[in-house]
């Protein structure tokens, strides 16, 4: 079964609400204007009797009623003596003489489905009578009107505000839709380059979708990555593998030279597949966070300097290798991981210097920051290349790879330096060197 859409209930919801609200404003409304009429009908009634009674009066012998009003805002009134016989007024009018004067007490009389209203006043010093009368047969037939007024319009008015409320949440909801379905197409097919591109909607919604926006470009950036990767390293295994398989068949049959020679190419080239696989399975492990650095304080400056003492050793000759390290620099670190990291940098310099080349080494402090550099006269890096370098197996160029390297150095030091909270920056000039620095934060721990 399938389940009813946000829009949906939310035009249910909005439907209940405002039927419920609007019966219960009815039923208010109804309940109170009964009295607040009678209350109205009253004071008006008491104002035109006591007017009256006010207008009385006796002069030469007799009593005057010159200025009366017997008939006033829905109030009739009439002058009687003490035995109810009606002095001055209007005969034609029913004054309910069977209910007894009551001196300045209004009385509520039902008939049927009308309501009386008496008030009585006594003229002072006088037998005279007062009675005012108020019939609100009127004021009931409104109020029936009324209930069948808003009986007829509270249907049309439920109509109106639901296909309203559908509207609105249909166009305020229409965004998530577009959502689901760009998320719908990237899941069936194979194309990763649709994205919502949500321009109107609610800043929620607009958020939302831009959210998803900046994940779709993760995943096909990831995935973009991954098949680079696997025919990277597919390229890099079958090279080996070919020379192994070439020189296994050129050994079959020949010299005892001839195959010690066979020998060392096979030896030389597992080697390298080895370490290829042992490089792989080290970013491996730094992605899956398996391997952790160790951070612990020590001197980074001494570990620089057994470094830069220890590569002199093996450094190729005519490359000159300077080191500027200053002293009693206390960081956090795992030693093993910023040796391999320094190492890496310090081949990748002395790879692509010239035959007589020159690098250096250089720890220091700037500001609340420790930099580390390392810096060649080589070849330099295209601007527009450096972005690209610490992917996994990338070469520049021709002119710049090496038969040696399998462009998993860089990536490592990119991987070092994040789990040390360090911070990496290139500057390369083409044709006159670059500038590896790694920058460490005072409190990289």
């Amino acid at each position: 079964m399938k389940r009813p859409s946000i829009t949906l209930k939310l035009t249910i919801l909005n439907t209940l609400f405002m039927s419920i609200m609007v019966i219960f404003i009815l039923t208010v409304i109804l309940s109170i204007s009964e009295t607040v009429i009678i209350q109205n009908s009253e004071a008006t009634l008491h104002e035109i009797v006591y007017d009256n009674v006010e207008q009385i009066r006796y002069d030469k012998g007799a009593w005057k009623f010159d200025d009366l009003e017997f008939e006033e805002d829905g109030v009739r009134s009439a002058v009687f003596d003490s035995e109810m016989n009606m002095i001055i007024g209007m005969p034609s009018m029913e004054f309910l003489l069977q209910y007894p004067f009551q001196d300045g007490l209004m009385q509520e009389i039902y008939i049927g489905a009308d309501i009386y209203i008496l008030y009585d006043r006594m003229v002072p010093h006088s037998d005279l009578w007062v009675r005012g009368i108020m019939i609100l047969y009127d004021v009931t037939r409104e109020i029936r009107m009324l209930i069948m007024f808003t009986i007829l319009l509270l249907p049309i008015f439920v109509v109106i505000s639901t296909l309203g409320c559908y509207l609105i949440a249909k166009r305020s909801l229409s965004p998530i839709n577009q959502i689901v379905d760009t998320a719908k197409a990237i899941n069936k097919g194979t194309d990763l380059t649709q994205r919502i591109n949500l321009y109107k909607g609610g800043q929620e919604l607009y958020e939302l979708a831009n959210t998803f926006d900046n994940m779709f470009d993760r995943l096909e950036e990831s995935f973009e990555l991954e098949k680079q990767f696997v025919s990277d390293v597919s390229h890099e295994i079958r090279t080996p593998i070919t020379v192994i398989l070439a020189q296994c068949d050129f050994a079959k049959g020949s010299d005892i030279e001839d195959k010690d020679e066979a020998l060392e190419v096979i030896t030389r080239q597992a080697t390298k597949m080895r370490r290829l696989v042992s490089e792989l399975l080290t970013l491996s492990r730094m992605d899956r966070g398996i391997d952790k650095a160790n951070l612990q304080l020590g001197s980074l400056s001494e570990i620089l300097k057994e470094i830069c003492e220890d590569q002199q050793f093996i450094i190729p000759e005519g490359v000159q290798l300077v080191s500027f390290i200053e002293d009693d620099i206390m960081i956090d670190f795992d030693e093993i991981m910023i040796n391999r990291l320094v190492v890496n940098l310090m081949s990748n310099a002395v790879k692509y210097s010239h035959s007589k080349g020159y690098v250096e080494v250089r720890l220091q402090r700037e500001n609340s920051s420790v930099v580390l550099s390392v810096s060649d006269n080589g070849i330099g890096i295209k601007q527009d290349d450096i972005e690209k370098i610490w992917r996994r197996f990338y070469q520049v160029e021709t002119a710049r790879s090496n038969k040696e390297s399998m462009g998993l150095g860089l990536s490592m030091v990119a991987e070092i330096a994040k789990l040390h909270n360090a911070k990496v920056e290139v500057q390369s000039q083409l044709g006159v060197g670059s500038r590896f620095k790694i920058i460490f934060l005072k409190n990289n721990s």
